[in-house]
């Protein structure tokens, strides 16, 4: 059985040793393998009164929300749910540009491998859903694709002016703001200017 200190040597059904590693926030509560399995750990838990009860390891069973895993994690009585795909990401994705949102690179919901996850921006995401074919019709919340968004970046870090490349590219100073600080089409990262 899984325990507090012992995250690594679980065996699943099939005899296979799994990696587990706790989930942040939830450290000595829960764990998560890079494949998407979540497991509570052996604790006491407080009951009525001065009663407590013993809480045996256990694997956490998904229910699906818009085709997403989700499972729900408890601590000092507050219940929160979360996406699996996201958990994974949290602990086994590195994240050096703290982008937002995860996507599932093959746009399959039920695989939340690790290998199948990547951090993006809700643009990225949104591109990614339109070029699969995940969604369907054009994206309507954008109107630069990645290529200008690189070239304004380019020029921005060449001290071209914000409002004059607003004007070249049809778009308001705010947005090439959102794009020069990173808070629209990335955070601003070193490998990426």
């Amino acid at each position: 059985a899984l325990s507090q200190t012992m995250y690594s040597s679980y065996k699943n059904a099939s005899s296979e040793s799994i990696l587990y590693e706790p989930i942040p926030g939830y450290e000595g509560y829960y764990v998560v393998s890079p494949q998407g399995e979540v497991f509570s750990l052996p604790r006491v838990v407080k009951g009525k009164g001065n009663s407590s009860q013993i809480r045996k390891a256990h694997k956490l069973r998904h229910d699906i929300s818009k085709g997403y895993h989700r499972v729900t994690l408890f601590k000092e009585n507050v219940r929160t749910r979360y996406m699996v795909h996201r958990l994974v990401a949290m602990v086994y994705v590195p994240n050096p540009c703290n982008k937002p949102e995860v996507n599932h690179i093959d746009g399959d919901k039920d695989n939340n491998d690790a290998s199948n996850l990547e951090w993006v921006t809700s643009s990225e995401n949104q591109i990614h859903a339109f070029s699969t074919g995940l969604q369907k019709g054009k994206p309507t919340n954008y109107k630069l694709t990645e290529i200008e968004v690189e070239e304004i970046k380019r020029r921005l870090s060449k001290g071209e002016r914000g409002c004059d490349l607003s004007k070249i590219y049809g778009v308001s100073q705010q947005a090439i703001s959102n794009i020069k600080t990173g808070s629209r089409w990335g955070k601003k990262c070193s490998h990426i200017m």
